[in-house]
């Protein structure tokens, strides 16, 4: 309003000094400010400042702040003193149209996605990004163009991953055998065809091609064709005929069991087919058991043999060198007629015994007719013996005729040979006196009994002379008498004596006075000298438990018959004497390292050492010689002297215990082997229905720790490291680890194998594991519950929460869940299945970036740049903190657990 007011201050009453005064106000009529009026703006456009002075000069201010998000009205109030009134503008704010389309449908991954529409169904125009993606589930942005008042909107196209196909893995089959066809649907509904056609003939891979608009993927299966195991056996030795053969094993060993025809035979070399048992995927296969000829040891004939003869040592190889003994072991020519001796052969010959009979022919009965005495004027006189027809020899004699004059004086030896028809000889001897009958004292001369004496005795000789006081002793060797004028003394054999072996001894008496009638007479003896027995021994010996050697014995001298033999075997604790009496140059002796006592076997030369004493080296010793045809000459031991049997423990070995293998694993199992020298040579067998190994290891030592692992493609030993593989294809079961053979590398001995003698192996699958899909959840929809078989396995992936998964703490996308299931044995089976998740028509989908992966060092903290256009609210899958969950841009300081994991989400 317009005009004057007036201030009348008010009186106060019971004022004595009162002044009245009036003041008169003016009060012009308020002039109003104009302004051009705004245009319309949309929600978030910029709008700009309004004026601050009206269109008719009136300056002031406007209120409230410009606003760009809804339609306001605006106060201006005029500056103080201007005489104006307030008025208002009101600038109109458009909300953005949102854009609405139709929803894509979904697509299988690969498939053609057409364009989205560029003009939304309340016609807005604009533009949609990224480019479409026909891998995975994607939101897409369509941005209006520029100028209309419209908001951006998303649009999700659901991408499904082709559903893969499963089927029932299918067993392996034997080649041959009859497969029936695959099934044309999956056991998740799938349909679709095989290729290629099926092949029982070997191991192929099959495609399966899902039906046309199906949406899933191919797949392969593979079916297994085992080639029909060829049954292998340890090749038989051959046999000798007659002999007993044992039972060809029913189980080869590559685990493969059977029949055997035709039945043995051991009579001739015959080939025996393996018939496997019905159900075993392998072939027949064939052995050959060769049966050796018996040889007949081939002596020719032997003998006939005179009495006393001489006869040949039966020798123990035959010409067809057959080794063995003769019983009795020499040829007696003492007894005649026929003796049969049999000829045994060494245990390990394939040869048969041989007895032969030898003849001794008994000696022709000879005897002379005694002659003389004669004088040497004497006629030559006619010798007769029985039979006739011998020889006659000695001083004097010619042919059948002995002149006394020729042999002179003297008391001659004269000798008749008589040979029979069967080429056996015999002689017989008469004396003939020879005296110069106009000797009235003819001399006698009498040298004395032929003498036998050993190589280092001194003989004494001693003579009779009669009727002459002058004599002496000669000799035809190189020896010499202690007084070789006395008719008892000394005689000292020479070097050619002892080695000649036989020395005539002459004692002579010369005519005393020279002149005659009487003459020289001589007499001889022989002197046989026989060299000392002397025995050597050689040949040491490396023996294992119950196992025999033998060392040789050599005899040189003595009379070359038999010998008696003493020996001593000792290791400084455990002694023992044994003695031979009878045993002949080149025999030898059998040691052997067996049974609880010591004793020594004549018969077989055969020494047992008891296995019961430690293993170690004993000394066999000779300690004395005997030639038992000539007991009075003493023998000589000469080195060497010793052998050194060595005896050696066998090791042996027991196995025991049990272990489970699942695909891929591998376990450690233990054994030990006793006794020997620690380092062995032992073959191993592995065996189940389906599956055969062997394998060897040649430096095991006493303590083993094998690794069994159930993974590869082939079977294989690493001696190395003791690792043996047990291939990926071998079906589940039981596997039986034994011990075939066991021997001390360093001895040779053969080991004994113990029972228990088996490792049970038992191979087990991994468990068949399924997930039930879970289908396309919404961004705000509740966590679902997961499943899966068997129950009581554990799931993983983005989302995942216990058993349940949580569509917004995973987010718009397609998330792969596991699900691990481990059974009773230790075995675990996975199974996943693909989640997608939608905003499915949010108009204001959430955006969550989390930022770009990091790398920190163990200790550090690591800084989340991250951004929300919501409430931010921070994860892990691990087990650090967070120093503000719900702040997108915070720090995260992980756990000692997640860097021992090395990653966290």
């Amino acid at each position: 309003m317009s005009g004057s007011i007036v201030y009348i201050p008010s009186i106060q009453p019971n004022t004595i000094c009162f002044n009245p005064t009036t003041m008169t106000v003016v009060v012009n009529a308020a002039a109003s400010p104009t302004f051009t009026p705004t245009p319309s703006y949309c929600a978030g456009d910029p709008i700009p400042v309004l004026p601050t002075t009206s269109n008719n000069g009136y300056t002031g201010t406007w209120s409230p702040a410009i606003d760009n998000t809804t339609t306001t009205t605006y106060t201006f109030t005029p500056t103080p003193g201007l005489c104006a009134s307030t008025t208002t503008l009101a600038i109109t704010v458009n909300q953005p149209t949102i854009p609405t389309f139709t929803p894509p449908p979904s697509y299988c991954a690969g498939a053609v996605i057409p364009a989205l529409p560029t003009t939304s169904l309340n016609g807005i125009n604009g533009s949609w990004s990224p480019a479409i993606d026909n891998t995975m589930t994607t939101t897409y942005t369509f941005t209006p163009t520029p100028g209309l008042c419209a908001s951006t909107t998303t649009l999700a196209i659901t991408v499904n991953q082709p559903t893969l196909p499963t089927f029932t893995p299918p067993p392996s089959y034997c080649a041959g055998t009859a497969i029936p066809a695959l099934p044309t649907t999956s056991l998740n509904g799938i349909n679709g065809t095989w290729s290629p056609a099926i092949d029982n003939t070997m191991t192929t891979t099959y495609t399966f091609t899902p039906t046309p608009g199906l949406c899933a993927s191919n797949t392969t299966l593979s079916i297994t064709i085992n080639q029909p195991t060829i049954p292998n056996f340890t090749a038989p030795p051959s046999y000798c005929a007659g002999a007993a053969i044992p039972a060809l094993p029913t189980t080869s060993l590559n685990g493969v069991n059977g029949t055997w025809s035709p039945a043995i035979d051991n009579t001739m070399t015959t080939t025996y087919t393996f018939t496997p048992t019905a159900g075993q995927c392998a072939s027949t296969t064939t052995l050959s058991i060769t049966i050796d000829p018996q040889t007949v040891p081939d002596f020719g004939a032997l003998g006939p043999f005179c009495q006393n003869s001489t006869p040949p040592v039966l020798v123990t190889t035959s010409p067809n060198m057959v080794n063995g003994t003769w019983s009795p072991p020499a040829i007696n020519t003492n007894v005649t007629g026929s003796s049969s001796y049999i000829f045994t052969p060494d245990i390990g010959q394939c040869a048969s015994g041989q007895t032969i009979s030898i003849l001794i022919n008994t000696l022709p009965s000879v005897s002379v007719n005694p002659a003389g005495p004669l004088c040497t004027i004497d006629a030559a006189i006619t010798l007769t013996g029985s039979p006739a027809g011998g020889t006659w020899t000695g001083t004097g004699v010619s042919g059948n005729s002995f002149d006394p004059a020729a042999a002179g004086s003297g008391n001659w030896l004269i000798t008749y040979s008589f040979t029979d028809g069967n080429g056996c000889s015999n002689t017989a001897n008469t004396s003939i006196l020879v005296s110069d009958c106009g000797c009235l004292n003819p001399i006698m001369v009498d040298a004395g009994p032929d003498q036998q004496i050993c190589a280092n005795e001194i003989p004494i000789v001693s003579g009779t002379v009669v009727n002459s006081a002058i004599f002496t002793w000669t000799t035809s060797g190189d020896g010499t008498f202690d007084n070789d004028a006395a008719l008892t003394t000394n005689y000292n054999p020479g070097p050619l004596d002892i080695a000649g072996g036989t020395v005539t001894i002459t004692l002579t008496a010369p005519d005393p006075d020279g002149a005659g009638p009487c003459s020289s007479v001589d007499d001889f003896f022989i002197l046989d000298i026989v060299q000392q027995p002397t025995i050597s021994i050689a040949g040491d010996i490396d023996l294992c438990i119950n196992e025999c050697g033998t060392f040789s014995i050599l005899i040189t001298g003595g009379t070359g018959g038999t010998y008696q033999l003493s020996f001593n075997i000792t290791d400084g604790t455990f002694n023992y004497n044994f003695m031979d009496p009878s045993i002949t140059n080149g025999e030898n002796i059998n040691v052997c390292y067996v049974g609880a006592t010591s004793s020594y076997n004549a018969a077989t030369n055969t020494l047992n050492i008891p296995n019961t004493v430690s293993q170690g080296d004993f000394i066999i010793s000779a300690t004395l010689i005997v030639d038992n045809n000539f007991t009075t000459c003493p023998g000589i031991i000469n080195p060497p002297n010793t052998v050194t049997v060595s005896v050696n423990s066998n090791p042996s070995i027991t196995l025991s215990g049990t272990a489970g293998l699942c695909p891929g694993e591998c376990e450690n199992v233990s054994f030990n082997i006793r006794g020997g020298s620690g380092l062995y040579n032992v073959d191993f067998l592995i065996t189940s229905p389906f599956f055969g190994y062997n394998f060897s290891d040649n430096a095991l030592s006493a303590s083993n720790n094998f690794t069994f692992c159930y993974s590869g493609l082939f079977p294989s030993y690493n001696a190395a490291n003791n690792t043996i593989t047990i291939p990926s294809f071998v079906p589940p079961g039981v596997l039986n680890i034994t011990v075939t053979s066991l021997e001390d590398a360093n001895t040779g001995c053969p080991g004994t194998i113990n029972m228990p003698n088996n490792l049970g192996i038992t191979l087990y699958s991994n468990p068949a594991v399924s997930v039930t899909p879970v289908p396309t959840q919404c961004l705000n929809d509740p966590a679902v519950t997961l499943s899966g078989s068997p129950a009581g396995g554990i799931w993983s992936g983005t989302g995942v929460i216990g058993n349940t998964f949580d569509p917004l703490l995973a987010g718009v996308g397609s998330w792969q869940v596991t699900y691990n299931y481990t059974d009773v044995n230790g075995c675990m089976g996975s199974s996943s299945t693909s989640i997608v998740v939608s905003d499915c028509g949010c108009a204001n989908p959430a955006i969550a970036d989390a930022g770009m992966d990091l790398i920190i060092c163990n200790g550090d903290d690591a800084a989340l740049t991250g951004s929300v256009s919501t409430t931010a609210i921070w994860a892990t899958s691990g087990s650090g903190i967070f120093a503000n969950l719900n702040s997108a841009i915070t720090t995260y300081s992980p756990s000692t657990a997640d860097f021992w994991q090395e990653q966290s989400h």
